[in-house]
């Protein structure tokens, strides 16, 4: 078996993410993603972390990893560093950021106005 190189390493940590999530494990999805993290600070890995927060219910971590992601935005233009544009994960990026917002600060619930009953006349 192929040894992976220093460069591929966090790619590799972002596919076992994946496969964790696919899975319905946040937590592994979590660890493989802390280890890319740890390799390489890579705008990929903070928006698959912040993913993984919000499958795992661990919403201020998931906003947190947003908020890097779009102070960082321009990276998204060359996610895999290659000539292809990946734009499209700035999308994405506000789906999920704000799937975590509504989660931590819910809509006010509404309620229906009082109904006024007249007193009947005695």
């Amino acid at each position: 078996m192929a040894k992976l190189g220093a460069g591929q390493t966090p790619h590799a940590d972002t596919l076992k993410a994946d496969v964790a999530l696919a899975r319905r494990a946040p937590a592994d999805a979590i660890d493989a993603l802390r280890a890319a993290q740890s390799a390489a600070d890579l705008w990929l890995v903070n928006f698959q972390r912040g993913v993984a927060y919000v499958e795992a219910r661990r919403f201020p971590e998931a906003i947190a990893s947003f908020d890097t992601c779009v102070q960082r935005g321009g990276e998204a233009t060359a996610v895999f560093l290659d000539d292809t544009p990946s734009v499209r994960y700035l999308a994405t990026l506000l789906y999920w950021h704000a799937r975590a917002q509504e989660e931590l600060a819910p809509l006010p619930t509404i309620r229906s106005p009082e109904t006024h009953v007249p007193a009947s006349p005695d």
